[in-house]
C-alpha cells in the first residue's frame, strides 16, 4: 500500500513460499538475494498481482502449482534470475507488461500470454502460447530465444522490431 514512500529492496537468503505476491505501490519493490521465492497455493493457483507501478525479482522464482500473473495497465513486473516452471504453466493477464530478462525453464510446463504484454531479452526453455496479448521480445532492441514450441492465436499479436541489417527482436 502507501504506507511505504520510497523504492525497497527486499532480500531472501533461503527459500520462502507464498500463495499470493501483490504489488500496490507505485514505488519499485525488488526481490533480491541467494535464496528463491516458490508460489505454492493449497487449492487453486497460486498468484503475483501488480496492480501498480514497475517491480522485479532479482531472486530465483519457483513455480509449485500453476501461477497467474496479472498486471494492471500501465504496471510492469520484471524476472531478472531464473524463473522455473517445473512442468505447470504461468498465465499472463491485465493489460500491463512482463518481461523476461534471464531464463524461464518451463520443465515441461508453459507460459500463456492471454492480455498484456510479454517480452525481454530472455530465454524460454519450453512452450508459449499466445492467445490474446502481445508477444514483444527484446527490450527495443534485443533478442528473446524460444527453445520450444511457439503458438500465436488468431486474438495474439507478435510484436517484432526490425532495423538495418542486424537481427532484432527474433
Amino acid at each position: 500500500g502507501d504506507a511505504i514512500t520510497s523504492s525497497r529492496t527486499v532480500f531472501t537468503n533461503a527459500a520462502v513460499t507464498v500463495k499470493s505476491i501483490q504489488f500496490d505501490n507505485d514505488d519499485t519493490y525488488a526481490i533480491a538475494g541467494g535464496g528463491s521465492v516458490n508460489l505454492e497455493a493449497d487449492a487453486g493457483n497460486a498468484s503475483i498481482t501488480v496492480l501498480q507501478g514497475s517491480h522485479e525479482f532479482q531472486t530465483v522464482v519457483n513455480l509449485v502449482t500453476n501461477t497467474g500473473g496479472g498486471v494492471a495497465a500501465t504496471s510492469s513486473l520484471l524476472f531478472n534470475n531464473a524463473l522455473n516452471l517445473g512442468g505447470l504453466t504461468l498465465t499472463k493477464t491485465g493489460a500491463g507488461a512482463m518481461n523476461i530478462n534471464n531464463q524461464l525453464n518451463t520443465g515441461g510446463g508453459s507460459v500463456l500470454i492471454s492480455a498484456g504484454a510479454l517480452g525481454g531479452s530472455g530465454e524460454i526453455i519450453g512452450d508459449l502460447s499466445n492467445i490474446g496479448g502481445t508477444l514483444a521480445p527484446g527490450n527495443s532492441p534485443g533478442v528473446m530465444t524460444i527453445d520450444g514450441d511457439y503458438t500465436q492465436g488468431t486474438e495474439g499479436t507478435l510484436l517484432i522490431e526490425l532495423s538495418g541489417t542486424e537481427a532484432h527482436d527474433l
